[in-house]
């Protein structure tokens, strides 16, 4: 719609938020409802709930439970993409005696074209070549590439800098916004010049990202040359700090300063508000593993679990303590559940199959280094852990 030159006020009275005209109405503005306010593109019988534009392209959900609001990104359904992405299928709201497949096949009948043409989904399930040719196209939507950058930033940053550099001087300040967010994934020599650099943009939003990736790297920039932008970046904080994500990123910035019993306690502050709040217990457990202080790390994660049950970050980390306690049932267990949560993710699985080998477990650890690649075949430290097995 943006693209199009659509704009908020052609749908809402912009001093009332509220719609110009009733039901299709406001659509056939622009739409021909000959074409499409019709039983032959809707397939539902005249003025009932289903033949609603709205109904279809714009399904409402509940935000915070108590704010319902209407999808304002105007998709065509997609019961296929919604299946393999796991996400809500716009049919089975109403349609609540059904399934995925009947949503599937029955759409397919009506638009038998509708499921050739590859949507953002498959565009984000692409092989990293693919990936980079995305980004370097300037006819794709910037904040398409922009999300892309992010999704693959760490994969980016460690094989394909000169990548990140380049999309870091983009018309597009989304663009530069994700590429120096991603340096945050790189080891601070690496990142820290192109970083500064951002530290001179027009861009507030750019500015603050760069030196936020510095914050993460734990390399804070001069502070008399960037004073300026340090004092955006405590602004911009301290306005977040109220909330749990606002506490987390303080406490980051805290260590950055080496201000970590600070840091400590903002976190603490931020899981005192959410108890199940994931980022501020894995900073927090850092930090006491930093300490020595491995009990108290398993603790925090037992009572944000608690709050969070199933997190496979937490889990995964609470394996990793309870090794170095050297309570290894436990340990073991506690990886192989994070494998199992989630098998898309390799590394949880590598662990997991190191831990195995050292605990002289070999024939479970060749068991799952071998599903492993068979999903992963062209992994390096796959390849070279089923060696030694």
């Amino acid at each position: 719609m943006f693209l199009a030159g659509v704009v908020c006020s052609d749908c809402h009275n912009p001093h009332s938020g509220n719609l110009k005209m009733e039901g299709n109405g406001v659509c056939a503005q622009c739409h021909n409802a000959g074409d499409y306010d019709t039983p032959d593109h809707h397939h539902h019988p005249r003025n009932s709930a289903g033949a609603q534009c709205v109904s279809c392209h714009m399904p409402e959900a509940s935000f915070m439970r108590i704010d319902n609001r209407r999808e304002h990104s105007f998709m065509v359904p997609r019961p296929d993409v919604s299946k393999a992405s796991g996400s809500p299928d716009v049919c089975l709201a109403c349609h609540t005696d059904q399934d995925r497949a009947w949503s599937m096949d029955t759409v397919g009948s009506w638009y038998p074209d509708l499921y050739q043409p590859d949507t953002w989904h498959h565009v984000q399930q692409r092989n990293l070549s693919e990936v980079l040719a995305y980004l370097a196209d300037e006819g794709e939507l910037a904040i398409r590439r922009a999300t892309l950058l992010e999704q693959h930033g760490d994969a980016l940053v460690a094989r394909h800098m000169s990548v990140v550099a380049r999309l870091a001087q983009s018309d597009h300040a989304v663009i530069r916004e994700s590429a120096y967010r991603v340096l945050r994934h790189g080891e601070t020599g690496r990142v820290r010049n192109l970083a500064e650099q951002g530290l001179a943009d027009d861009s507030l939003a750019v500015r603050l990202a760069a030196f936020e990736s510095m914050v993460w790297s734990g390399s804070l920039p001069d502070s008399e040359r960037w004073a300026g932008v340090k004092r955006e970046y405590e602004r911009y904080v301290d306005m977040q700090s109220d909330l749990p994500a606002g506490s987390v990123l303080k406490a980051r910035y805290l260590m950055a300063g080496d201000y970590v019993y600070k840091a400590e306690q903002q976190l603490k502050r931020a899981l005192a508000k959410d108890r199940g709040y994931v980022p501020a217990a894995i900073l927090l457990t850092d930090i006491l593993r930093s300490g020595d202080r491995n009990l108290e790390a398993v603790r925090a994660i037992d009572q944000t679990l608690e709050h969070s049950p199933d997190e496979p970050q937490l889990i995964h980390l609470r394996g990793l303590i309870r090794i170095r306690l050297q309570d290894y049932p436990a340990a073991l267990a506690d990886l192989e559940r994070a494998y199992e949560l989630t098998p898309g993710q390799w590394l949880f699985g590598y662990r997991y199959a190191v831990a195995l080998f050292q605990l002289d477990q070999k024939d479970r650890a060749r068991q799952v280094t071998q599903a492993l690649l068979q999903r992963y075949p062209d992994n390096a430290q796959l390849r070279a852990l089923m060696n030694h097995l």
